[in-house]
């Protein structure tokens, strides 16, 4: 371990000694995007900010004619830096330059680099006229398509002779490895918007079979903005997202984060969906219409889903019901098939807020139907969870500032009396110093199906907690950020049989030397509670489990055409008074542009030893809209090659070839998806034409 750690060091200071100039604005998402995700784990659908973040890269926001609700589509901005920047606006007029920027309180140079490469400043123009002649003529087309698949050879996907694959059905898939995602889009100054995906996961039969039609999941949407009193009016797939989340927050739902001012959800209201998760989205018709300080929303959803379906009791006359929610949406086997929209959901909601000045009100009420009524299951875990064919969520919400203080809130209950509450501050404390707090508190019985609350636990339920925060920028080039967050469930979860608690602690030093070298150093200690060893036939107490990482990151480009990343992180895990389990990994990034012609590579070696309780999540660059956080844990390397060329002005391919190998095993995975080797080798490639 020491070995690893000098060597890794020295060569992350080998690779300071170089001068650097500016790097790529793609970079800086890259950079947001694992910021944002960095409590997700692997699978987690991110592809939604990803699209908002790459969407301002390519046009960016006006900072002259840009509201607070555009500025929010940012995700890393905190209410006091909107606020300063459309104050500033309103005050100054116009802004002249982007170097205006180190005027404006509550941005300091790290900010600034960060913000730059989504913003711009130019006259208003006829940016806010529509017109469907202007539409048919400057909208923006696109089209693209990725294929990904395993190298290797998977046990489910070995050819076996057909009275084999009829006697062990769910140990060989049907389809190919290959998965396939599609989409088009269609988009004016996004007042006019449409869009088809389509996606196939691996396994999964294509136009044969089961898939007779093709792909395994369809979604489509049209939308229209800000035309009239229409603010949104969305016909086929969107997701919804009010308040903090307690009520109505379909997709991913980020929590806690070196971002630590960004605890207050920006609710979007309604917006088109656009990604390939088969469950959290609605699929109907929904409206904001906008009467001077009021918005009003409805929405109304009706679509198949994925369950369990109970076991049929043949003395019951009536249909039997289901037990669980489908979440992964991949239909290869007889089981996987057996659980495909096997129940019809019906969703309906309303929202209605005032804002003035500085103050905004809002009330959000969500129900929901199934034609087949939700069994919990009889044991003390699911005592207090939903069961039965409906239920019905409605909140208040609230947001209020002044001057240094920034209030927010919502308290929502559901038809069976559970109850969540949620409130929180931010405070500008003194120049450079800002603090936020937040508390929750969510019942044991509450019950909401499509809440996204701040949480620890997963879930808007159970839980009880305090969250500190505090950002300050001491000196010119040095941003510091912590968070101390406490909680506690009153019930039981899952794997304990007792109340529990814990405690998480984030502390990060960000040095901005200038626009090309930014160094990050963090430190993050997490202590949960496991449940105790059997000893004697006697379950022992809970014991504390406590998890940590500590890292340095170097951020450093050589010239325009050449960037280098460089990062160690150390892991350890500690269960009861077990003996501690320790990680670690180094890797090196290579980012550039090598040739004449527009030819983008990306280029990563990583060396990990680690056992799985210690496992490490790396953040690495991947083609565009499918951001990948692997795990590592083993020992071993991970290297990939990302490649990315424009031979055509509106013509974009991409392709990339990742390796993760292992000196500790012969074998990777379980049946029937595991590999009779030590390698793991991914493959993708990616075409998008815009026209």
């Amino acid at each position: 371990m020491l070995r690893f750690v000098l060597t890794s060091m020295f060569l992350l200071a080998a690779v300071g000694l170089y001068a650097q100039t500016d790097g790529d604005g793609r970079q800086t998402v890259e950079t947001l995007m694992e910021n944002l995700s960095e409590e997700l784990e692997e699978d987690a659908d991110i592809e939604q900010i990803a699209e908002d973040l790459e969407y301002f890269l390519q046009n960016p926001i006006n900072l002259n004619t840009a509201t607070a609700e555009d500025l929010a589509k940012l995700h890393f901005l905190n209410e006091f830096q909107i606020a300063s920047l459309t104050d500033y606006v309103r005050r100054n007029g116009p802004m002249l330059t982007l170097y205006e920027l180190a005027m404006i309180d509550g941005f300091d140079q790290t900010d600034i680099f960060r913000l730059l490469p989504f913003v711009k400043v130019a006259d208003a123009g006829d940016e806010s006229k529509f017109s469907l002649k202007r539409a048919v003529k400057y909208g923006r087309n696109e089209l693209f398509s990725r294929v990904s698949l395993v190298g290797e050879e998977q046990d489910g996907f070995v050819d076996v002779p057909d009275s084999v694959r009829i006697a062990e059905p769910e140990k060989h898939y049907p389809g190919n490895r290959a998965k396939i995602f599609s989409r088009y889009s269609f988009n004016f100054n996004r007042q006019l918007m449409a869009g088809i995906t389509a996606e196939k996961d691996p396994g999964e039969q294509f136009f044969r079979g089961h898939q007779r039609h093709g792909f395994d999941f369809y979604s489509a949407y049209a939308a229209i903005h800000d035309i009239g009193h229409v603010e949104t009016l969305i016909v086929g797939d969107f997701q919804a997202k009010f308040g903090q989340g307690l009520v109505a927050w379909s997709g991913m739902s980020t929590g806690k984060s070196a971002f630590v001012m960004d605890i207050r959800k920006k609710g979007a209201g309604i917006r088109k969906y656009s990604s390939a998760d088969e469950n959290f989205f609605y699929r109907g018709v929904a409206t904001t219409l906008k009467f001077g300080q009021f918005r009003a929303t409805v929405f109304g959803s009706h679509k198949k889903i994925d369950a369990t379906l109970a076991s049929q009791d043949t003395a019951a006359s009536e249909e039997a019901g289901f037990t669980s929610f489908g979440t992964v949406g991949l239909h290869a086997t007889p089981k996987q098939i057996e659980k495909e929209d096997v129940v019809t959901e019906s969703v309906w909601g309303a929202n209605i807020n005032f804002n003035r000045n500085n103050l905004r009100i809002g009330a959000t009420g969500l129900g929901y139907q199934y034609d087949k009524a939700f069994v919990k299951r009889e044991t003390p875990l699911y005592k207090f969870d939903f069961d039965g064919r409906k239920n019905l969520n409605v909140s208040i919400d609230a947001q209020y500032s002044f001057s240094a203080l920034y209030l927010f809130g919502e308290y929502a209950m559901s038809a069976n009396g559970g109850r969540a509450a949620i409130v929180g501050s931010l405070m500008s404390l003194a120049p450079g110093l800002r603090a936020s707090v937040l508390y929750r508190n969510y019942s044991r019985d509450y019950q909401a199906q499509y809440a996204g609350g701040f949480a620890e636990g997963g879930k808007t339920q159970n839980e009880e907690g305090f969250f500190f925060g505090i950002e300050a920028t001491p000196i010119k080039r040095w941003k510091l950020s912590a968070y101390y967050d406490i909680y506690r469930f009153s019930w039981i979860k899952y794997g304990l049989n007792a109340p529990s608690r814990g405690n998480d602690f984030l502390a990060q030093a960000e040095f901005a030397a200038n626009r090309s070298t930014s160094m990050v150093w963090k430190v993050k200690y997490e202590t949960t509670q496991t449940q105790g060893t059997v000893d004697g036939g006697k379950i022992q107490p809970l014991a504390d489990l406590s998890r940590w990482t500590v890292r340095y990151h170097l951020n450093y480009a050589v010239n325009q055409r050449w960037t280098l990343k460089s990062r160690i992180e150390l892991s350890g895990y500690k269960n009861g008074n077990d003996a501690t389990e320790t990680g670690c990994m180094f890797y090196q990034d290579v980012a550039c542009t090598p040739f004449r012609f527009p030819l983008n590579l990306a280029v990563r070696y990583a060396i990990f030893e680690t056992t799985y309780n210690s496992r490490i999540y790396a953040y690495e660059s991947d083609v565009l809209y499918a951001y990948s956080i692997p795990m590592v844990y083993g020992r071993g390397t991970r290297t990939y090659l990302l490649a990315s060329w424009s031979p055509a002005k509106n013509l974009t391919v991409w392709a990339k070839a990742s390796r993760t190998w292992y000196a500790d095993k012969q074998t990777i995975g379980t049946t029937p998806n595991m590999i009779d080797a030590n390698h793991r080798t991914e493959f993708k490639f990616q075409v998008r034409w815009k026209f």
